[in-house]
């Protein structure tokens, strides 16, 4: 059975695939003969691994915004978030999200069908774009900042680690289906054994009740949103394009990402509305 340090490996080769800036060199494990390996170029255990990416990005976003509001006080630390908190995720994703949404959107606006508009490649931040579609990046970027300033200013910043879980959920539950044009048995990002399809799953309700342990009902309501959003969007995918691609992948998981926030909201500030 592989040591810890596999897993590690899968782990460190997984974050590496979505978030530019890269884990310690200690997480690289050099022993071929403790390796998951990979399947077809990717690591053997990155659909497994892929909500452990979100939570781990949800911490490092939890812990200094919990820290400021603790210390400096509930609006401090809500205007930190705000400013800060999609800043850092942006950075560390490069983008892709926004951008892929963006495109999406105004390829969808231009008449183009969901196929044309998921098989485009997104459009760099370093490109020029439309008046309409520059604005609707604002607003996305808008909204995202004053969710995340919300849900800090009133000491959820543990709702942080709920949405990137969740995000990373939707993300891997689209991973496992097939290329468009492939056979159904060729996977974007297969499994080395297919009975552990479901660990993923496990692994992200179990990071959400630890994370929201304090809010249990609203720790359930985020991982059925988060399930109901991976369905919704893989039978979507199934009708568009037949598959998965990358294109797709950054679309809803972001897309969940935006949907969790406004959930969080809803559930922490809804009573004082």
């Amino acid at each position: 059975m592989p040591d810890i340090s596999a897993y590690l490996a899968q782990f460190a080769e997984t974050w590496n695939l979505f978030i530019k800036w890269r884990l310690p060199a200690f997480l690289d494990d050099d022993n071929e003969d403790t390796r998951f390996g990979l399947i077809d170029g990717k690591p053997a255990l990155a659909r497994i691994m892929m909500p452990l990416v979100g939570a781990l990005a949800g911490v490092c976003l939890y812990l200094p915004f919990w820290g400021m509001s603790l210390v400096f006080g509930h609006v401090a630390g809500g205007i930190a978030a705000a400013v800060l908190a999609p800043a850092a995720i942006e950075f560390a994703t490069g983008w892709r999200g926004l951008s892929a949404l963006t495109t999406y959107f105004q390829l969808r606006r231009a008449g183009a069908s969901h196929e044309e508009a998921f098989l485009a490649r997104p459009q760099s931040m370093t490109e020029p774009l439309p008046p309409v579609s520059m604005i609707g990046m604002l607003v996305i970027y808008a909204l995202r900042m004053l969710m995340f300033g919300v849900l800090a200013s009133v000491y959820c910043s543990f709702w942080f680690i709920i949405v990137l879980t969740g995000g990373y959920l939707v993300r891997m539950h689209l991973c496992g289906m097939n290329e468009p044009g492939g056979s159904v048995e060729d996977h974007w990002y297969p499994l080395p054994d297919e009975r552990m399809q479901k660990y993923g799953w496990w692994i992200g309700f179990v990071v959400m009740l630890i994370a929201g342990v304090f809010h249990i009902p609203a720790a359930l309501t985020g991982f059925l949103f988060a399930g109901c959003m991976a369905w919704l969007a893989k039978q979507l995918c199934l009708d568009s394009i037949s598959g998965i691609n990358r294109q797709a992948v950054d679309v809803f998981g972001y897309m969940a990402e935006i949907i969790l926030l406004f959930v969080g909201v809803l559930l922490f500030t809804g009573p004082a509305l």
